[in-house]
C-alpha cells in the first residue's frame, strides 16, 4: 500500500470531495456510512450522534466508472470547554483520510488535522457536502435509469 502525506489539512480533503461529487457523469455509485434509514437525512443522523456523543465519524464512498473507488473518512471530536453551553459551542478537532483503490493499487492519503473554533462550522460543511451528495446521487440514478430503458419500440 502506498501512503501519501498530503501536507494539507482536512479542509483540502473536503474540497477534493466536493470536486468529486460535482463530476457525477464519471460516478458509478455513491454511498455513506452510517447509511441513514429511509426518511432520515444523513446530516440528521450525524447531528444526533454528535449531540449524544460529542464526536463524529462520517464516510462517503464513491465508485467511479473507470474502477477507481475513493473512501473519504472524517473523524472528529469536541475539545471540551467549561464555559460552553453545548457541544456545538465547543472547538472541534477534525482529521481524515482518503483510501483509494483501483485494481491492485491501494493508496492511503493522510490529511493534517484541523481545529474549528466552534463545532457549528462542521455542520455547515456537512450541509454543503450533503446537498452536493444528493444532487450527484440523483444524477447517477437518473443516468442508470436512462441507460436501462429499452427504446426498441420506437
Amino acid at each position: 500500500m502506498e501512503v501519501v502525506y498530503e501536507g494539507k489539512d482536512i479542509n483540502a480533503m473536503v474540497n477534493f470531495l466536493e470536486k468529486d461529487l460535482e463530476r457525477h457523469e464519471h460516478i458509478k455509485s455513491l454511498s455513506r456510512v452510517p447509511e441513514p434509514s429511509r426518511g432520515r437525512r444523513y446530516r440528521e443522523v450525524l447531528l444526533q450522534t454528535f449531540n449524544t456523543l460529542g464526536s463524529l465519524n462520517a464516510s462517503v464512498i464513491i465508485e467511479f466508472k473507470d474502477g477507481l473507488i475513493r473512501r473519504y473518512v472524517f473523524l472528529g471530536k469536541v475539545l471540551p470547554k467549561e464555559d460552553a453551553d453545548s457541544f456545538l459551542d465547543m472547538p472541534f478537532y477534525a482529521e481524515g483520510y482518503i483510501y483509494e483503490t483501483i485494481g491492485d493499487r491501494k493508496v492511503y492519503r493522510v490529511f493534517n488535522p484541523y481545529i474549528y473554533p466552534k463545532s457549528r462550522e462542521i455542520f455547515r460543511i456537512v450541509k454543503s457536502i450533503g446537498d452536493k451528495f444528493r444532487l450527484s446521487d440523483l444524477e447517477v440514478h437518473l443516468e442508470n435509469i436512462t441507460e436501462s430503458l429499452d427504446f426498441d419500440f420506437l
